[in-house]
């Protein structure tokens, strides 16, 4: 009998109860704090705008976890998903962030351009 790896066996109770308690130890070890981004220039102040304002709190938890760790195997192994997942997710939320702070910098310059017009 051949196993596909792609598909996880079922967790029983004691897995489920284990994912949940690491997943709170985890959520507490690394609440979010806007000060860590003080001092900063223009540039760290709209990405930092656009972590605190535009993404979800599940999205922001992953970015700031994912920096604080620096490995995705780590990280998926501590949260216990595939890595490639996390990967996926990481992917898609540096892209969100790209896109909003792309419309920061468009509005920027289209403001600076209409009060130079004025």
């Amino acid at each position: 009998m051949t196993t596909n790896r792609r598909h996880r066996p079922a967790a029983g109770d004691g897995e489920v109860q284990g994912m949940v308690r690491d997943y709170k130890e985890i959520a507490a070890e690394y609440r979010y704090d806007a000060s860590i981004f003080s001092d900063e220039p223009q540039r760290t102040a709209r990405v930092k705008w656009i972590v605190e304002n535009r993404l979800t709190p599940v999205d922001r938890t992953l970015l700031l976890l994912y920096a604080d760790c620096q490995s995705l195997r780590k990280l998926s192994e501590r949260m216990h998903i595939s890595h490639t997942l996390l990967g996926r997710e990481i992917k898609r939320i540096r892209a969100q962030v790209l896109e909003e702070y792309n419309k920061l910098d468009a509005d920027h310059i289209a403001g600076v351009n209409k009060k130079v017009k004025q």
